[in-house]
């Protein structure tokens, strides 16, 4: 069996790499043949936050342009029988959908993988774009029942063709990194309890902050950590601007402020890009990850990441965030300042010694190897019905 991966691959800041190169891996292991395609650009820099140029993965006759149609088709050519599209951001629902429509053509069949079934930046006339390619797809997948509702809720014949697969977890049970790395990563041999990834109005880092500012005076020995991207604070004019209207520019601004009144509470940032080797480093070293999302219907690669490699996880009440949790006490729900606070004082007060261990069983439901199989039964079904 052959197929094609249409994706985003090497070492960008893009949250979608790393799951797709863990995902041709996988099912490469399983005997599956992978033409890993890459874009030469998914969409304008001015929607996100600057790309780190990244190893190439692709040959470059495949790579794919939003403005350049004529790439569109030659992908399609060449493409195997099975297709399989890694969705996440609505803008390129329109180039997409003329893929799965023109792939339809060829006899060919497509799956999309829908990372963000409630967009974290509705934009509507893409949404009507969006709507027309999930119906062109001959397979969908979502990584929560929460993602599959939202899709029946748009239009009910979605569900019949929609699978339910969770994100794939990388499990780490060794330390990956240099002892003098983690010292740098960590700023300090003293204990901490760390956020990780883009930091986002949805993901709730203001929440944490104010959570932290509550209990810090408790935990004299223990700091935390804000590492990651402040999404919208970088960039030039036209990134600027997006983000202005999308709401994130004053955000941004926000937690800039909080970051800077928090050093007496022991807080300290890592604003930027964070090489993979480094942040492996920080969460290995991390006492706690912190994930308090106030809306999501996916499931988090930076979540799966620490459950992976066997940091306890305190979480919000999100679907696919209290699935990779060791259990509800571990959730703070409803999510406010003081129940967050209430959960990291009791895990800091309480240490379990064996958390690390029930992490790391609680995340191997969704390991790789599992996720992969669930996989390779999309694509057989899609040949066996050809």
């Amino acid at each position: 069996m052959k197929i094609t991966i249409l994706s985003n691959f090497g070492t960008p800041a893009r949250g979608v790499s790393p799951y797709s190169d863990l995902l041709v891996e996988s099912i490469s292991l399983l005997g599956l043949e992978v033409n890993a395609v890459d874009y030469k650009e998914a969409y304008p820099h001015w929607l996100s936050p600057s790309v780190i140029p990244r190893g190439g993965v692709s040959d470059p006759k495949y790579l794919v342009h939003y403005l350049k149609p004529s790439t569109w088709i030659k992908f399609c050519e060449q493409a195997d029988e099975v297709v399989h599209i890694q969705y996440w951001t609505q803008f390129g629902a329109y180039y997409l959908y003329y893929i799965c429509n023109r792939l339809a053509k060829l006899g060919k069949k497509t799956v999309i993988t829908i990372h963000n079934p409630e967009p974290h930046e509705s934009l509507p006339v893409f949404g009507w774009y969006e709507k027309k390619m999930i119906s062109a797809a001959n397979r969908i997948i979502v990584h929560t029942q929460g993602g599959l509702d939202l899709l029946k809720g748009s239009n009910s014949d979605w569900s019949e063709k929609t699978v339910v697969i969770p994100h794939g977890v990388r499990m780490q049970t060794q330390a990956s990194g240099s002892a003098k790395l983690r010292e740098k990563s960590s700023g300090a041999n003293a204990p901490y309890i760390l956020m990780f990834g883009n930091i986002r109005k949805y993901k709730g880092t203001d929440i944490l902050l104010k959570a932290w500012a509550k209990i810090a005076n408790h935990y004299p020995d223990y700091s935390l950590v804000i590492a990651g991207r402040l999404w919208g604070q970088e960039g030039g004019l036209l990134k600027r601007l997006a983000n202005t209207l999308l709401g994130g520019r004053n955000y941004a601004r926000n937690i800039a402020q909080l970051l800077e009144s928090g050093a007496s509470n022991r807080v300290s940032a890592k604003l930027g890009f964070v090489a993979d080797q480094e942040l492996d480093c920080l969460i290995e070293s991390a006492t706690l990850a912190i994930f308090p999302y106030q809306k999501f219907a996916g499931q988090s690669g930076a979540a799966a990441l620490a459950a992976g490699a066997g940091i306890p996880i305190v979480v919000s009440d999100i679907e696919g965030l209290i699935e990779l949790a060791i259990d509800k006490t571990y959730v703070a729900s409803p999510l406010s300042i003081d129940s967050l606070a209430s959960v990291i004082s009791d895990k800091l007060s309480n240490m379990d010694s064996q958390a690390r261990s029930r992490q790391i069983e609680k995340a191997r439901a969704s390991s790789w190897p599992v996720v992969a199989s669930k996989h390779m039964q999309v694509y057989e079904s899609l040949l066996s019905s050809q």
